[in-house]
This record gives structure tokens, C-alpha cells and sequence, in this order.
């Protein structure tokens, strides 16, 4: 089965979950937004997708049942006499010739939604299950890589003990606003199940779209760490992505952060005991950063022993860890540990890889991101 989904482009972030379920339940789609590369003539693109796939999906929103296009498509497979099934993303009037179809409501609970659509298909709940679903590496735009850490042990400064890290894998680079704009796309700030309660409280009453600092251009690159996000963000991320690819993701400890950076000789900083201004990006005088740099602007010159990107400078890192009691508990507003200095900061202390400062889970500004990591 080849599902076209007719859509309108006012429901992009609905629908890019939608294909993303589909697709890991071992369906193939076709979304015009994804499938149309660049330079393509997008008339002849939508024609022959139309032409040759072999059942469609209609998102039913009051913008889709106002769509020519949209219109124009549903009524192309209603004349060829192909499967069709409507699905409503939001309450609206549904066309005439489309009501006679059941329908599929994703407006209350988009999981048992999401049942009844591949039951629907005939896509049974155990293939649906056990279907391959896309990897972190194929899923998040360039660049991202897992690097393999093998187990070891790291001490805690401040008193707080040895621990015994198992092996574990860590992301190469802090996660960029590219691949941050995935789980955008995919709903992020409109889908709770990812949030933990309090973050979505605090979502809620804050507003929250997109992180702070979105759209300014001091900050914005594609391959420049995303900032101006919360603990609370970035666990949904995480978590968004453990969903769609099956990957155990989650913010690393604290412990592994700082094993990733550290290795098994007690370093200052990821690439020695000496301080090099030079290795990353930072405010110690003489440099004066006013910005974040890409992701790979230090590579190879602050890598730590593993191959790690970004482990000191550019953004802090938020682990998660509870900074008092070491708790990795995704409930509570207990304030969570920082890691690896950032561009605003002046002092070399910051940027000790066992230097372990906390905040708010809250909190946000300019030079607060995230890395990702997974267990073996």
C-alpha cells in the first residue's frame, strides 16, 4: 500500500505525525512537503503521486474542506475508484461526497485513533508493532551520529562520590535548530503525551510555541545549537523521538555526561588540563563571542577522548539528573544539573568537564541547549 495524504499546508504539524506513525507501522506515504524535491514542477509531482499511489487519506479541517487543491485530489481517486479514508484532525462540515466513508476522528485520543486507522487499513496491530521504524540517524536532519561510550567510572566534585557508568551512547554534537524543527513539525508544543506534567503546565501558562530566541539571527542557524529551551523542552524532544524511532533517547546523566567528556584520566577539559581558548567557543579573554557557532565549527579541535563534540563552550547542557539528589526522575520541579560552560561565559572554571552548576527546569535563555543520549 502507497497512501497519498491530501492535506492542507495549514496542518503540515498534524500530518507529519500522522505519516510518521504510518511509516513506523510499516506503511508508505506520500506528503507533498516531504516527497517533492527541491526544483521539482509541483503540478506534475502531485499528478503522478496521484496516479500511482494506491489509496489516499484526507485531513479534514475546516482550511482542507475550503482547499481547491485538496478538493481537487479527493474527487481525482472518488472518479479513479480508489480507497479513500477520511480522517478529522479538527471539527468542520464534511463534504458531501466524503460522508458516506467512515471517518477517522483524531480530535479526542490520537492513540486509539491511530489503532482504528491501521485496523482500517488492515495493517494488523502486531505487524503494525513489530515493524522497523526509522532510526535517530536517518530520522534527524545532519549532522547527528551516536558515539559509543564504554563503561568506566567518574567522580563527582562537591563531595558528591565515585559512580560506575555502563555503557551507553551519546550524540556527537548538541542537537541543532534543524533537527529541534523536526519535533516542531511533528506537534512538539501541541502534544502533551511527550511532556512531562509539570512541563506542561508550564508550557500552558507560559504560551510556549518555540523556544525562545527562535527566530533571531544571532541564533537561529540551522546547524547552530537550539536555545532558549527549557529542561521541560528538551525532555519532550527526547522523548518525541524515543517514540518514533523505538530508541531508548533520553538527556544523558550527569555521570555520563561527564564520562563522554572525561575518559578514564581525570581531565580538566575535554582535550587536556590546559586551558585553549582557541578549542571551543567561548568569552575568555582575549576571545569575546556574541553568538553560537555551528555544531561543527570545533571539530577535532576540542574533541574529548571519544570523539565528542561541543563538550565545552558554545551552550550549557542540561543533563538529568536532579542536582540534589541525583534522581532521574522525569516528575518534580527540582532543579537539574548544567554542564560544559557556553559562548557567554568568561571564567575557565565554567568550562571544567566536572564543573556542575544547575537550573530551574523552567529556565531558559541564549546559551541553554541539549545533547541527547541512549542506552546499548
Amino acid at each position: 500500500m502507497h497512501l497519498f495524504i491530501s492535506h492542507a499546508s495549514e496542518n503540515d504539524a498534524f500530518v507529519n505525525q500522522l505519516a510518521a506513525d504510518l511509516e513506523s507501522a510499516g506503511v508508505q506515504t506520500w506528503v507533498d512537503h516531504h516527497d517533492i524535491p527541491p526544483g521539482a514542477n509541483w503540478d506534475r509531482s502531485v499528478a503522478s503521486a496521484l496516479k500511482n499511489c494506491t489509496a489516499m487519506i484526507v485531513v479534514l479541517t475546516p482550511c482542507s474542506v475550503d482547499s481547491e487543491n485538496v478538493t481537487d485530489e479527493w474527487n481525482y481517486f472518488l472518479e479513479e475508484n480508489k480507497p479513500i479514508y477520511p480522517v478529522l484532525a479538527e471539527g468542520c462540515e464534511v463534504p458531501f461526497r466524503l460522508r458516506r466513508r467512515q471517518r477517522v476522528d483524531f480530535t479526542r485520543d490520537h492513540a486509539a485513533a491511530m489503532s482504528e486507522l491501521l485496523e482500517a487499513l488492515g495493517i494488523e496491530t502486531s505487524r503494525a508493532q513489530q515493524a522497523a521504524r526509522p532510526r535517530v540517524v536517518d530520522l534527524l536532519p545532519p549532522p547527528f551520529e551516536w558515539i559509543d561510550i564504554p563503561a568506566g567510572r567518574v567522580e563527582l566534585e562537591g563531595g558528591r562520590g565515585a559512580f560506575d557508568v555502563p555503557a551507553f551512547m551519546i550524540a556527537k554534537y548538541p542537537i541543532t535548530n534543524a533537527q529541534y524543527g523536526m519535533f516542531m513539525k511533528a506537534g512538539g508544543y501541541r502534544e502533551q503525551r511527550w511532556w512531562t506534567a509539570a512541563g506542561w503546565q508550564v508550557r500552558e501558562e507560559g504560551g510556549w510555541t518555540e523556544p525562545r530566541f527562535w527566530t533571531n539571527s544571532n541564533f537561529n542557524g540551522a546547524e547552530q545549537p537550539v536555545v532558549g529551551v527549557s529542561w521541560y523542552e528538551a525532555v519532550a524532544f527526547c522523548q518525541w523521538l524515543s517514540e518514533v524511532s523505538g530508541e531508548p533517547v533520553m538527556l544523558p546523566t550527569e555521570q555520563q555526561w561527564q564520562r563522554a567528556a572525561q575518559d578514564d584520566d581525570g581531565r580538566t577539559y575535554p582535550w587536556g588540563n590546559d586551558w585553549d581558548g582557541a578549542r571551543c567557543n567561548n568569552s575568555v579573554s582575549p576571545f569575546k563571542s556574541d553568538r553560537t557557532t555551528p555544531v561543527r565549527q570545533y571539530e577535532r579541535r576540542g574533541d574529548s577522548p571519544f570523539g565528542v563534540v561541543d563538550m565545552a563552550g558554545n551552550v550549557w547542557e542540561w543533563c538529568l539528573t536532579v542536582y540534589a539528589s541525583d534522581s532521574t526522575s522525569l516528575e518534580g520541579t527540582a532543579s537539574r544539573v548544567l554542564r560544559g560552560g557556553s559562548w557567554y561565559d568568561f571564567s575557565t572554571d565554567n568550562f571544567r568537564v566536572s564543573y556542575r552548576p544547575r537550573g530551574s527546569p523552567g529556565d531558559w535563555t541564549f546559551n541553554y541547549g541539549f545533547r541527547c543520549a541512549r542506552s546499548k
